[in-house]
């Protein structure tokens, strides 16, 4: 890998870090001993802007300058001078310490491309001092005092430098509280303490025990935080955009100061630096908060859907209650239409009774006449007619219970039927909610994921903050006792 060429493109193929982190992991692992990269990080990412940073601390540690060390800003503009220019300091430097050979072609462009400028000032002795004329010391003293009103502008434009940083932090962190806050009212602040034992140990553990405590930390972070409403959710994203809006400016600010320092040709490897980590901050604010934006849209697409799914409700009461009033409606009208036709029909029934008994008496007056003659005729006759009637009234029945039971059968199928497609409407509907249960969950445990690997990093740069600020101390305290 070292040696070759990448990519035609050459920002495009480094612009990950991955390539450069792995020939400093293969040629100089002591410059990454107790420090993690990312060895999969995507271009354009944080992980990407993580192993930058870290490429240009290990020039550093090789003896490059800081102004001269290219950041990740070089790679988004795509600046293949600043590029190549550390690459060739780089190598130059990382040769003697273990870096392999480069190719012939290239070791003579390698070796005058990089030579640390020192400033030197040109000594004037005491005869030559003599020696000078009204004229050169007064030009002396203008420069001298040129150079003292330069000094304080840069002076001045550091301190407005420093103000403005302050500012842009200010707001950078007022974002993050707010858009943290829920999250952190029930998290226990101690468990955020990482000391550098625990993270050595943590590196360590097999990916089993690091699961767990991952789940562990979830559950107290899921116990402990307060679901936010729509309202509430929408109203922190645009509090903290305002607060982004006004980081960017001081940003802008930032730069303007910077551009101001160069002018004057100061030193402003530090000014860049500050600059990058703020660029660094702005970012993961913005992915923050397009994070909340995402949540803030899946919020208000559950409560679109709720809303509809109570005016579906509501909506199919509303038609149970008409059809319900509809049924009621239509058996008042059949008990009415009942009670008419029995009324009816007990009204016939009298008539034609009275008609029967009209018929019964001449009848009876005509048979009293032919009884003795048509007795015997008549009895054998209604006797065949009482069997024929039996037979009938027996073969009817044998129909009737024959379509009864048919009809029972075919109403056992139905039920049956409808029990099943009942059954597998509800299986369906339970395996639905399931899967929309476990994607939930899967979206939480990823934002959840995100959210701990954010604070781990930040928690990583307070740290080397710390042993940066204890390292200065016993040096502040020798100097107030010299």
């Amino acid at each position: 890998m070292y040696g070759e060429e990448v990519d035609a493109d050459l920002p495009e193929s480094l612009i990950s870090g991955v390539v450069l982190l792995t020939i400093v992991e293969k040629h100089l692992p002591f410059l990454l001993v107790d420090k993690r990269w990312h060895k999969e990080a995507k271009p354009m990412s944080f992980q990407a802007r993580d192993n930058i940073t870290l490429f240009a601390d290990c020039c550093v540690a090789l003896g490059m300058r800081r102004s001269d060390v290219c950041n990740y800003s070089n790679f988004e503009r795509g600046d293949l001078k600043q590029i190549t220019a550390t690459l060739c300091a780089f190598a130059k430097l990382g040769i003697p310490k273990g870096l392999h050979q480069v190719s012939k072609e290239l070791e003579t462009y390698v070796e005058k491309a990089y030579s640390p400028a020192v400033a030197q000032m040109d000594l004037v002795n005491e005869e030559e001092e003599i020696q000078l004329t009204a004229e050169e010391l007064e030009a002396l003293e203008r420069e001298r005092q040129a150079e003292e009103e330069r000094q304080q502008r840069i002076a001045e434009s550091l301190k407005g430098f420093a103000e403005l940083r302050e500012a842009c932090e200010a707001a950078f962190n007022r974002a993050v509280e707010g858009l943290c806050a829920d999250v952190l009212s029930g998290i226990d602040m101690n468990d955020l303490e990482l000391s550098d034992s625990s993270d050595s140990s943590k590196s360590s553990k097999s990916s089993k025990s690091s699961k767990s405590s991952k789940s562990s930390k979830k559950a107290k972070k899921s116990e402990g935080a307060r679901e936010l409403s729509v309202e509430e959710l929408r109203a922190k994203i645009e509090k903290a955009e305002e607060e982004c809006a006004l980081a960017k400016r001081m940003l802008e600010e930032m730069r303007k100061k910077r551009a101001e320092l160069e002018a004057e040709g100061a030193d402003t490897s530090e000014v860049d630096a500050a600059i990058a980590e703020m660029e660094r901050k702005i970012g993961e604010l913005e992915g923050m908060i397009a994070k909340e934006r995402e949540e803030l849209q899946r919020k208000e697409e559950e409560e679109r859907r709720r809303k509809e799914e109570e005016e579906e409700r509501k909506r199919r009461e509303a038609e149970e209650e008409a059809e319900r009033l509809r049924r009621e409606e239509e058996e008042r009208i059949m008990r009415e239409e009942a009670e008419r036709l029995l009324r009816e029909e007990e009204e016939e029934k009298k008539r034609r009774e009275a008609e029967e008994a009209e018929a019964e008496a001449e009848r009876l007056r005509k048979e009293e006449e032919e009884r003795l003659r048509k007795e015997e005729e008549e009895r054998k006759q209604r006797e065949e007619e009482e069997r024929r009637q039996k037979e009938e009234e027996e073969r009817k029945r044998k129909e009737e219970e024959e379509k009864e039971r048919l009809r029972k059968e075919e109403e056992e199928r139905k039920r049956k039927e409808e029990e099943e497609k009942e059954r597998k409407r509800k299986e369906e509907e339970e395996r639905k909610q399931k899967e929309e249960a476990e994607r939930v969950q899967r979206e939480l445990e990823e934002q959840q994921r995100a959210e701990e690997e954010r604070a781990r990093l930040e928690e990583e740069e307070q740290a080397k903050k710390c042993r940066g600020c204890r390292s200065k101390r016993p040096k502040q305290t020798e100097e107030g006792d010299a």
